[in-house]
């Protein structure tokens, strides 16, 4: 039952944790300047 729940525990939370960061840098780099995107990309 431990072990169950510390799985439970550390899936919760790489879960919502990796969500917010792949989601936010999507939208911020063709969203607010193409520009710094083009750059990036050509990086």
């Amino acid at each position: 039952m431990i072990k169950k729940r510390s799985c439970l525990g550390r899936a919760s939370s790489k879960a919502p944790r990796r969500k917010p960061a792949a989601t936010p840098p999507k939208p911020t780099a063709t969203a607010p300047e193409p520009g710094e995107a083009s750059g990036e990309s050509d990086v």
